[in-house]
C-alpha cells in the first residue's frame, strides 16, 4: 500500500490517538515497556494524546517505530497509523509529537480527523488505544500497551444551518448543542466567517476576519441580528461555535459552511447609505370597521398584519391577513371565517416561509367561540383551518413556530364559568400533538408565548386562581413535548396581567409585558416589565408611567438588548386616546417615548422591529369611515413625523411579588378541521402620513 506522508497538524491528529491514558502497562516482550499516559478524567484533548514512554531494557540502542491503532466502541476503527523511525537507546525515553513525525496514516475515520483537527478534542465515547513498538529492522513487535478511557467531556454539535445547506431566511437562526448539557452558567462565542475561492470551511475560518461574531449568549440558539451585516446573495459561510464556563473555553465545534440564497431573488433588497428610512402611517380597510391586532416581520423585509374586518368576507366579522412590504403597499390580503363572528389575534411566520394565524371563530364553533387556526403559504394560499375547543368560550391569543415546522399556540379554554390556560402543539399539517389545560377554579388566560433555545417555551398570561389577589401575571415553564417545569405568579394586591413577551440576547432572559392599575385603584395604570430567566426565574421587574396605559400592550427586542413597548391610552369623549411607545436600554432605563394622535382614537396592538431599523407599530385607527386598521412606521427613535410628540414616559418604582404557584393541569385535545372559506378583499390605502423628504434622517 502506498502511505501519504502528512504535515505536522496530521502527526498530532494521528499520534493523538496512539497515546493516550495508562491503565495498565503491559510488558510483551521484556526488551521495551510501553506506558500510556493518562490525562485528565472524562476528557481527552490534543495536548493530553501524546505522551509515551519507553523503557528499552537491552544494552543496545535500537532502531524502532510505532504502530498504533485507536478505536471507538460505536464507529470502530478511528485510525490506524505509523511513525517515522527513530533511536531507542537503553534506559528510559519519553517521546513527544516531534520525535516521531511525520505520520504514516494507513487509514482514518474522515469526521474524528476533522474534528480533533478542528476542535483539539475528541467527541465523547468509549476509545480503546493501542500502541505496539516495532523493530525497523525486521517488523519484529518488542513491547506493546493497550488502554481504554471513557470520555465525557461536553461535545459541541451544530444543527442548523446545516453543513453544506443552502439558506434563505436573511436572518437565520443558528442552533446547536453539548454532550452532555452544560449548566445555567455557561456561555457561547459564535463566529461568522465568509468562504472565499476554493477555500474549505476550515482554512476560511482560521484566516479569515470574522463577518459577524457575537459572545456572551447563554442559550444553545441565536437568531442573526438585524443589526449584524448583512448576508450577501450566493456567498459562502462558515460557521463555529465555542463554550465557555467562567471565562475559561471548555469546547470548539467543527466548522460548518452554508450557503446564502436570497428568499426575495427577484429583486434583493439592500438599505444604501443614503437612502431614506420608511416613515409613514397608513390606513387599510373598506367602508366599514377593520381592525388590526397584531404584526409582524417577514422575511422580505415587509409585514404580515392580522385582525378581523367586517367590511369584506362572509358576513360579520372575518378573520384578516394584510401582507405588505418595507413601503407599506399591499403585496396580498386574504379574509377567513363564515357567517357569524370570527377573528385573528396573533399570527407568525413559520419554518417554510407561510404563516399561521389564530383567534376565535362564531362560525365554525360547537358551542360559544372556538380557538381559530389558519395556515396560508408565503404568498397568502390557505394551507389548511382548524377550530380547537369545546362548548366553552375559547381563544388562542398567542401563535409562535416550532423546530419541527408546525406551531405552538397559547390561549384559553372555557370550563363553565371558569378559564383555563391552554397550550398546543400542532405538526406542519395543522393536526394536534398534544395540548394542556393549565389552572385552578376561576379565571386563568395565557395571552403570550415565546420559545426557549432548548425547544421549550415560556407563556404568560395571568391568573385570578391565585397570586396577591385579584388578577396577578402568570408564568409557565413547559417542554417541547407539553411537560410543564414550572409555574409562577406576579403581582400586587391591585389587578396585574401579562399581555406581551419577547426573548432577549439570544434567549438569555425573557421580558414579560404587561399592565397594573396605579395606586389610586383608577382602572387604568403602569406598564410592567419583568425580566425572566430561561427557567422562569426572576431577573428584574420595573414599572413606567406611561399616562394612563392600559390596553394592547405589546413587545419587541432591540439590537442593544433593550426593548420596545407599544400599547394605547383610551382617552375619554373630551380628550381622543392615541398609541404610546417608549423604549428601554438593556438596563430598563427609557431612552425615548412617543405619543401618536390624530383627531380621532388610535389604538396600538402589535410592534416590531423593521428590517431597516426602525420600528412597526399595526392597531386601529378611527380616523377611516367606520375605523380602520393602521399601521405606522417609525424611524430608529420612534419618529413618524406629523403626528407624534415626546410621549413623557417616566419609570417609576416597581413593586410586587414573585411567588411559585401549583395548578392542575389536563391533557386534552378537541378539533377539527374545517372550511377555509377564504376571499381575496379589495383593500383600500390611505396614507396619513407622507415619508420624510430630508435626505439626512435616512443616514
Amino acid at each position: 500500500m502506498k502511505h501519504r506522508i502528512l504535515n505536522r497538524t496530521s502527526a498530532i491528529f494521528a499520534i493523538s490517538f496512539l497515546a493516550v491514558i495508562v491503565l495498565f502497562p503491559l510488558i510483551v516482550h521484556a526488551q521495551v515497556t510501553v506506558s500510556l499516559q493518562q490525562p485528565p478524567p472524562n476528557q481527552l484533548k490534543v495536548a493530553d494524546l501524546w505522551r509515551v514512554t519507553l523503557i528499552n531494557t537491552s544494552r543496545e540502542t535500537q532502531k524502532v517505530y510505532l504502530q498504533g491503532t485507536a478505536k471507538e466502541a460505536s464507529a470502530g476503527l478511528i485510525v490506524d497509523a505509523q511513525t517515522t523511525t527513530f533511536t531507542l537507546p537503553p534506559g528510559t525515553k519519553i517521546v513527544t509529537g516531534r520525535d516521531v513525525s511525520p505520520i504514516k496514516v494507513n487509514s482514518s475515520n474522515g469526521r474524528y480527523k476533522n474534528i480533533l483537527m478542528q476542535t483539539g478534542t475528541v467527541p465523547a465515547g468509549d476509545y480503546t488505544i493501542c500502541v505496539a513498538v516495532k523493530s525497523a529492522t525486521n517488523g519484529e513487535e518488542l513491547g506493546n500497551d493497550c488502554i481504554e478511557q471513557h470520555v465525557a467531556n461536553a461535545s459541541l454539535v451544530l444543527i442548523n444551518p446545516g453543513d453544506e445547506s443552502t439558506v434563505e431566511e436573511d436572518l437565520p437562526v443558528f442552533i446547536w448543542t453539548t454532550t452532555p448539557p452544560l449548566g445555567t452558567g455557561a456561555t457561547y462565542t459564535l463566529k461568522l466567517v465568509e468562504v472565499l475561492g476554493n477555500q474549505s470551511p476550515f482554512a476560511a475560518m482560521q484566516s479569515n476576519n470574522a463577518f459577524h461574531m457575537q459572545s456572551d449568549i447563554h442559550t444553545t440558539t441565536l437568531q442573526y441580528p438585524i443589526s449584524a451585516p448583512k448576508l450577501i446573495p450566493g456567498r459562502s459561510y462558515a460557521w463555529q461555535v465555542t463554550a465557555f464556563e467562567n471565562g475559561a473555553a471548555l469546547s470548539t465545534s467543527e466548522v460548518w459552511k452554508f450557503t446564502f440564497k436570497s428568499a426575495d431573488t427577484a429583486v434583493p433588497y439592500k438599505l444604501k447609505k443614503k437612502e431614506l428610512l420608511t416613515q409613514f402611517e397608513k390606513l387599510y380597510g373598506g367602508a366599514q370597521y377593520d381592525h388590526g391586532w397584531a404584526i409582524e416581520s417577514t422575511k422580505d423585509s415587509g409585514y404580515i398584519i392580522a385582525g378581523y374586518t367586517r367590511s369584506f368576507g362572509a358576513g360579520n366579522d372575518d378573520g384578516l391577513l394584510i401582507k405588505l412590504d418595507r413601503s407599506g403597499d399591499v403585496q396580498w390580503a386574504r379574509t377567513f371565517g363564515g357567517e357569524n363572528d370570527d377573528g385573528f389575534y396573533a399570527v407568525t411566520q413559520v419554518m417554510d416561509g407561510g404563516y399561521a394565524a389564530v383567534g376565535f371563530t362564531r362560525s365554525f364553533d360547537v358551542g360559544n367561540d372556538d380557538i381559530y387556526v389558519v395556515k396560508t403559504s408565503a404568498d397568502g394560499q390557505p394551507e389548511y383551518s382548524r377550530v380547537l375547543g369545546g362548548g366553552g368560550f375559547d381563544a388562542g391569543y398567542a401563535v409562535t413556530p416550532s423546530p419541527e415546522d408546525g406551531i405552538v399556540i397559547a390561549g384559553v379554554i372555557g370550563k363553565g364559568d371558569d378559564y383555563d390556560a391552554y397550550v398546543a402543539m400542532l405538526d406542519k399539517g395543522g393536526n394536534p400533538e398534544w395540548a394542556e389545560n393549565i389552572g385552578l377554579y376561576e379565571c386563568d388566560v395565557a395571552h403570550a408565548i415565546a420559545r426557549t433555545a432548548n425547544s421549550g417555551y415560556i407563556v404568560a398570561g395571568y391568573t385570578r386562581s391565585g397570586g396577591m389577589g385579584n388578577d396577578d401575571m402568570y408564568i409557565i415553564s413547559i417542554g417541547r413535548e407539553g411537560t410543564i417545569s414550572s409555574i409562577s405568579t406576579f403581582g400586587s394586591f391591585l389587578a396585574d396581567r401579562a399581555e406581551a413577551i419577547t426573548s432577549v440576547g439570544g434567549g438569555s432572559k425573557f421580558v414579560i409585558a404587561g399592565y397594573r392599575p396605579n395606586d389610586q385603584m383608577t382602572d387604568a395604570g403602569d406598564v410592567c416589565l419583568l425580566s425572566i430567566g430561561p427557567n422562569g426565574e426572576r431577573i428584574d421587574v420595573r414599572d413606567y408611567n406611561a399616562g394612563s396605559i392600559d390596553k394592547g400592550i405589546s413587545i419587541t427586542e432591540t439590537p442593544d438588548r433593550g426593548v420596545v413597548v407599544a400599547g394605547y391610552n383610551s382617552g375619554d369623549t373630551a380628550k381622543p386616546g392615541g398609541i404610546i411607545a417608549f423604549k428601554t436600554n438593556v438596563d430598563g432605563a427609557v431612552e425615548w417615548s412617543r405619543f401618536y394622535r390624530d383627531s380621532k382614537l388610535d389604538e396600538g396592538y402589535g410592534v416590531v422591529q423593521a428590517r431597516d431599523g426602525g420600528y412597526a407599530i399595526a392597531g386601529y385607527s378611527d380616523a377611516g369611515p367606520e375605523g380602520d386598521v393602521i399601521l405606522i412606521k417609525t424611524d430608529s427613535k420612534g419618529v413618524v413625523g406629523c403626528t407624534d410628540k415626546d410621549g413623557g414616559v417616566q419609570q417609576v418604582s416597581p413593586r410586587g411579588s414573585f411567588a411559585p404557584f401549583v395548578a392542575l393541569a389536563d391533557r386534552g385535545i378537541v378539533s377539527r378541521s374545517v372550511s377555509s372559506n377564504t376571499s381575496k378583499p379589495p383593500i383600500k390605502v390611505e396614507q396619513l402620513c407622507p415619508k420624510p423628504t430630508t435626505p439626512e434622517q435616512g443616514k
